[in-house]
């Protein structure tokens, strides 16, 4: 599990599950609503792998970037981009770019 934010401690939090979802919800102690940001529901998720980060882009206000590590199978990790929806609690799903596919010949030492 991770939890981030995109800029300071008045924005919404990200926690990010290692089953492949990442929920928002808003960074107030009176509000429990959460929204389902982003689904990767076809990962790998045994041992060590999963959906292992998320990183915003440092304009992700302006630009709605925001980085994502995985492991789709047991074999490989991917590091990609996504957008923000026009919706800012959700994700643009179809918008992902690989930026980068690791092999990884265990399923353990996937880091993060």
């Amino acid at each position: 599990m991770d939890l981030q934010t995109p800029v300071d401690d008045t924005e919404p939090l990200f926690v990010v599950e290692k089953r492949g979802r990442i929920v928002v919800f808003e960074n107030d102690t009176t509000a429990m609503n959460t929204t389902n940001f982003l689904n990767l529901s076809n990962i790998s998720t045994t041992s060590e792998q999963g959906l292992l980060g998320l990183a915003f882009h440092p304009k992700y206000s302006s630009n709605g970037y925001f980085y994502v590590y995985y492991t789709p199978t047991a074999t490989l990790s991917i590091i990609s981009r996504f957008t923000v929806s026009s919706d800012a609690n959700i994700a643009d799903a179809g918008s992902e770019e690989v930026l980068l596919e690791i092999p990884q010949p265990l399923t353990n030492h996937n880091g993060n």
